[in-house]
């Protein structure tokens, strides 16, 4: 009498032929970050290395004073300002959706006794404020001196692009979120107001902007 086979038996087959074809394609990749790798001179490969951990300990300068700044009773070694924030940087090349910056937050959070969600992702805010004002410099400066490397089909276009094929839409989105503000605007101020003093001691530095130039931007245009 013949063995009957299991009712799932072909979707089984079919789930591992899957996977070593996703195995495959891995060792493939694998296979040809390290061949890449072995065509680079040693002493460049040394020489980036340097580099890139010089960056991120700069960057970790920045982070360790301003949650310093923000908590001063917590005393955060430069250890956990350092893993956390690249710890953070690795995860966001790997997951969507700045899962490793949820993390990091999620670090500091509990590494400095007292602190808050909303503190430490205001002291973010303060983190990137460096290199946005950088970044915004050099797309002015590029526009003014090379304008034809500035893309014409930039975000601000796409919106107007938007709001122009819906004319009706948008002016009664935005008047149904102001009305809803206003509604719930008795509800939500509390709690709104209690988050904003917790997030204004992650920004704690910029009460002093010598200290912030000093011991932020200066490290941050180093890295």
């Amino acid at each position: 009498m013949a063995r009957r086979l299991p009712a799932n038996y072909l979707d089984r087959g079919a789930g591992k032929e899957q996977d070593g074809r996703v195995l495959a394609q891995l060792w493939d990749w694998v296979s040809g970050v390290f061949g890449r790798i072995s065509d680079v001179s040693f002493y460049w490969l040394v020489a980036a290395l340097a580099l890139k951990t010089a960056e991120s300990a700069l960057i970790a300068v920045g982070w360790r004073n301003i949650l310093r700044a923000a908590y001063p009773r917590s005393g955060l070694p430069f250890k956990t300002a350092w893993g956390a924030s690249q710890g953070g940087t690795a995860l966001n090349a790997v997951t969507p959706a700045q899962a490793g910056t949820a993390a990091m937050i999620g670090i500091f959070r509990t590494s400095i006794k007292g602190s808050s969600v909303a503190g430490v992702t205001s002291a973010t805010v303060v983190q990137a404020l460096f290199f946005t004002a950088a970044s915004v410099v050099i797309v002015i400066a590029a526009a003014i001196f090379r304008p034809r490397t500035v893309s014409k089909g930039t975000p601000a276009d796409e919106t107007g692009s938007f709001a122009d094929h819906h004319r009706v839409l948008v002016p009664l989105a935005v008047v149904a979120v102001i009305a809803l503000l206003v509604i719930l605007w008795p509800r939500i101020k509390p709690r709104l107001l209690a988050q904003w003093h917790k997030a204004k001691a992650g920004g704690a530095i910029l009460k002093d902007w010598r200290r912030y130039l000093r011991e932020v931007a200066f490290p941050s245009s180093l890295s």
